[in-house]
């Protein structure tokens, strides 16, 4: 049975996180940091509540992160997102906001948060296996440097992604993660949850919970009255278009903090995404489709391996541990690189469905897949459409976007694109300043 220590300084309520832990983990607290040294064998997990410091927590949270590398969860207030951002910036640690029933929750968020943990070891392991697989197939083929005479080798620079991988597999650091909350809410949206316990469980994020009731009062939404309830919001919108919303609020929260240095490549990566995003909406619907909503969050989530290594670079830069500092030139080629594996590796660790893993590994080259899935056909021809309309890294001049294979595939009338073109950039506007709580 795996171990988690609960660091906390309010012994009723230590107490009470204790009771539930116990049934299904070897719970153990701490009242002060000092205690930790004390302790005969390491916690699999530590649950930290934000009371523990006067500093919410940060302070001891820095401290293991340094002397102990262990995995933590943190309970964050409720009315205050700064411990959360701050625990966000240290690395990959989960969260969960202490709101009135989250006890229900402690058991799910800690299960969740060791799964993700034991998938990076496993990770870790595979990638040590493959590399001992690659020296025996060398002994076998007789490839060896033993008879070369060689002139000293120069020792280069790693590259960027090769600093990252090593790190990765040496546990110094984590794979981003998703907000679980936005896992959870698709799962129970699929097993046809009702809309009392869809409000239940957004309840515990109050950023989530605010921003959905916001964009229920926008233009595009808004009905006779005003919303003011959480299940108000997801009444108005259905369970399917709250998906779709939540999916968008919890990636969003994503591209934040990135640092001055690659504020505007974030920028630049998050309205190329929302873009491609609406574009696979609309032309699902132009379709005749019933997945849009499915395929709104496919064009959301087809670059996110380029997010995921800059928040990585992002961290390491932040920490001093980047030996060198990434060029604008180099980032954007490594990102261009590698981030269809890597996309590919953070939905298997997200616990995406089977079917979104060719979006994130072919979107830029249905060639590599045959037969290709429909869904996947959508996905290039939005990721087209949004960079010819300047949203991402520029198209050649020439770029005809009725010639691209997926939209021969797709069988549309070529008159659509410009209305295409239009709703996309309608939407991109409007949706902004909702995101951004200006307008609703």
């Amino acid at each position: 049975m795996k171990s988690v220590l609960i660091a906390g300084k309010n012994e009723a309520e230590v107490e009470k996180i204790r009771e539930e832990i116990s049934k299904e983990f070897n719970a153990h607290t701490i009242r002060s940091p000092e205690e930790l040294a004390g302790l005969a064998e390491k916690p699999d997990l530590i649950l930290l509540d934000h009371t523990f410091t006067e500093h919410s927590g940060i302070d001891f949270l820095k401290q293991i992160l340094e002397k102990h590398n262990l995995p933590v969860l943190m309970l964050a207030p409720p009315d205050d997102d700064t411990c959360v951002l701050e625990t966000l910036k240290l690395g990959d640690y989960s969260y969960l906001v202490k709101t009135a029933n989250y006890y229900h929750l402690l058991n799910l968020s800690v299960k969740r948060a060791l799964e993700r943990i034991q998938k990076l070891k496993d990770m870790k392991h595979a990638i040590v296996a493959l590399r001992t697989q690659v020296t025996e197939l060398e002994k076998r083929l007789g490839i060896s440097q033993k008879n070369v005479v060689q002139a000293p080798p120069q020792k280069k620079p790693k590259s960027i992604y090769e600093e990252i991988a090593s790190r990765l597999k040496n546990g110094e650091i984590g794979l981003p993660s998703i907000p679980q909350i936005s896992v959870k809410f698709r799962e129970m949206v699929k097993k046809g949850a009702s809309v009392q316990e869809l409000t239940n469980l957004l309840k515990h994020d109050a950023a989530i919970s605010a921003s959905l009731i916001r964009i229920s009062n926008s233009p595009y939404y808004r009905g006779v009255s005003k919303n003011s309830t959480l299940e108000q919001a997801i009444t108005r919108l259905g369970t399917n278009e709250a998906k779709m919303q939540v999916d968008l609020i919890a990636n969003k929260s994503l591209y934040t903090n990135m640092g001055q240095e690659h504020e505007q490549v974030a920028k630049s990566l998050w309205n190329h995404s929302l873009a491609c995003a609406y574009a696979c909406k609309l032309v699902t619907e132009i379709a005749g489709s019933k997945d849009s909503e499915e395929a709104f969050t496919m064009g959301l989530l087809h670059d996110i391996g380029k997010l995921g290594l800059l928040k990585i670079i992002c961290e390491l830069e932040a920490s001093g541990k980047m030996a060198r500092k990434a060029e604008r030139t180099d980032l954007q080629n490594m990102l261009d690189a590698n981030h269809c594996e890597f996309g590919t590796t953070l939905l298997k660790s997200w616990q995406f469905p089977e079917e979104y893993l060719p979006i994130t590994m072919y979107h830029s080259k249905l060639e590599a897949v045959d037969p290709v899935p429909k869904s996947l056909m959508v996905v290039h021809f939005a990721n087209v459409l949004a960079k010819s309309m300047g949203y991402g890294q520029a198209l050649p001049e020439d770029t005809k976007l009725e010639n691209t294979r997926s939209w021969q595939f797709l069988k549309l009338d070529s008159e659509k694109i410009p209305i295409l073109r239009d709703q996309v950039e309608k939407l991109m506007g409007d949706w902004g300043k909702v995101l951004d709580g200006s307008a609703g």
